[in-house]
């Protein structure tokens, strides 16, 4: 078991908290190379003792690295699901400390379980820890998070992985205090949980705020607007003199500035971690919210976390030794998503290209059962490295889901059948639509294109659509139910819109797999071309 946080602050020597969990920030690219395939060396061994992982490896029996890439398929966790849907512990290379869960495909199954060995659940949080350090640091080796620094935690509790990893392992490393604490939130509904984090933080202060961006800027807009949750005014949270003393304080602080109360108008966090896949979006209204540059992470529950940024709010860097690493290039990519059956070729993080786009695949380190594994995500290489902060090891930032799911909020992944089937399932008439993820302000929507049949009233068809939806995902029905937003917006196209598009690439020649366009997040060209 490895040494922790908690166990140095006990023992005097907070002194060496940095180096014990930022220290592979000094590693070179050839030095992450060594760690990447001794660990992997070291997992090919567990994965040969077990039945799921001598599926996996088709009858590899060496440890070289390139008859791994070369022999092993890449999977997806269709080749998993037999098993870790019913949760079989025989099967794998690692014996499961932890079982947790993501949102699964809209339709196949409602939860993707994924198990975590002691070490790899260790480790995860490791990185965790790494990023709230960096996320509160304004120079390299300053570590000022404290025992007892409170943290409001509003990202969804045990099974999900954000449970596990940024409650559980980080109060494993970290002597924090949750707000609630993980045993009483558990028991609360999620409006309750808000609630009550904010009563308590009124009174106790925020030094860590773990959120989604939408989530940040949700609070951050009841305060400004003289609400909490629910319509209730901040003032009904007030339970001590210290809670009154702080929202006093905040509201000077606003009349001042002639406005409503702010979130940084009444704290002062040493770091703000912000999660999802909006991050970029919503950054310059987080820090006007709340006052400070959130932190960022590229994490997943299959992999646990991949990537972190530092203080200097770069690009996101590739950590060594959770995973063994390949990246799909874009063009090989879309080669693979045009023809199942043509295997990409990868690369390794030595061969990372600046400015070029990847799908990532990931085979767990440390008995975890994924092996040449699609999560399912574009990453951009921002960086090979960065000299400034004297950091050599590549720099990634999300880009895009690389499948047809659309990811909403941060609450569900929406899927083309399940789109279809709320469209069919409202009444409309219709002869085609794509849809694509698009945002108003801060507000994240889809926009359906639709070429409907006959004059049709926007708003109706908006609310039927929103309903079905609601009604065949519940995950999608938290999006209004938390957020208080119903995200679907209908854009009508031009009558015969689609068969205007198929005859003029037909007309250019265009090849027939090519002639419609992608249901899913098309490109701007495409969406002008069909309002055209």
């Amino acid at each position: 078991m490895e040494i922790t946080a908690r166990q140095l602050f006990q023992e005097n020597r907070q002194d060496e908290i940095w180096d014990h969990y930022c220290n592979f920030l000094e590693l070179s690219i050839d030095e992450a190379m060594q760690i990447q395939h001794r660990l992997l060396e070291e997992q090919l061994d567990f994965l040969r003792e077990s039945k799921l992982g001598r599926e996996l490896l088709k009858g590899m029996t060496s440890n070289s690295i390139e008859e791994f890439r070369n022999k092993v398929p890449l999977t997806t966790y269709k080749d998993y699901a037999p098993y870790l849907l019913e949760k079989n512990e025989d099967v794998l290379p690692g014996d499961a400390y932890y079982w947790v869960h993501t949102s699964g495909r809209s339709g196949e199954y409602r939860h993707k379980w994924v198990p975590y060995t002691r070490r790899f659940w260790e480790r995860a949080g490791r990185y965790v820890i790494a990023s709230l350090i960096f996320g509160s640091a304004s120079k390299k080796g300053e570590v000022i998070l404290e025992p007892g620094d409170t943290v409001f935690f509003t990202l969804a509790p045990r099974p999900y992985m954000s449970g596990a990893l940024m409650v559980d392992s980080v109060l494993h490393h970290f002597p924090f205090k949750f707000l609630p604490p993980p045993e009483i939130a558990e028991e609360m509904d999620y409006f309750e949980r808000i609630e009550k984090g904010l009563q308590m933080s009124l009174t106790e202060g925020i030094d860590v705020f773990y959120g989604i961006a939408s989530i940040l800027l949700s609070i951050a807009k009841h305060f400004e607007e003289g609400t909490s949750d629910r319509k209730k005014n901040p003032g009904s949270l007030l339970m001590s003199p210290r809670a009154l003393a702080r929202l006093i304080k905040g509201m000077f602080i606003s009349r001042k500035n002639k406005r409503g109360i702010l979130p940084k108008d009444i704290w002062s966090p040493k770091v703000l971690a912000m999660g999802g896949m909006d991050c970029d979006i919503f950054r310059d209204k987080v820090i006007h919210y709340w006052g400070g540059n959130p932190i960022e992470g590229y994490a997943s529950t299959e992999a646990g976390v991949t990537a972190v940024q530092t203080w200097n709010r770069a690009g996101n860097v590739l950590i060594p030794d959770q995973n063994f690493l390949e990246f799909i290039p874009f063009d090989e990519h879309l080669k693979s998503k045009e023809d199942p059956d043509y295997r990409p070729r990868t690369v390794t993080m030595d061969q990372l290209q600046e400015k070029e786009i990847y799908e990532i695949v990931i085979t767990n380190f440390l008995g975890g059962p994924f092996v040449r594994y699609r999560i399912g995500d574009l990453v951009e290489v921002t960086a090979k490295d960065d000299p400034v902060i004297g950091v050599r090891l590549p720099h990634i930032k999300f880009y895009s889901r690389a499948d047809d799911l659309i990811d909403l909020a941060g609450f569900t992944r929406l899927t083309e059948l399940t789109l279809w089937r709320a469209i069919e399932n409202s009444g409309i008439s219709y002869n085609d639509w794509v849809v694509k993820k698009e945002t108003d302000g801060e507000t994240p929507f889809l926009n359906i294109y639709l070429d409907a049949v006959n004059h049709q009233n926007k708003e109706q068809v908006e609310e039927k659509i929103h309903r079905e939806l609601a009604e065949i995902d519940s995950d999608y029905a938290d999006v209004e139910k938390m957020l208080g937003l119903k995200p679907v917006k209908v854009t009508f196209l031009p009558e015969g819109a689609f068969q205007k598009y198929i005859q003029k690439k037909r007309d250019e020649g265009v090849d027939l797999a090519r002639l419609k366009p992608y249901r899913m997040n098309p490109s701007s060209d495409t969406i002008e071309a069909l309002l055209e």
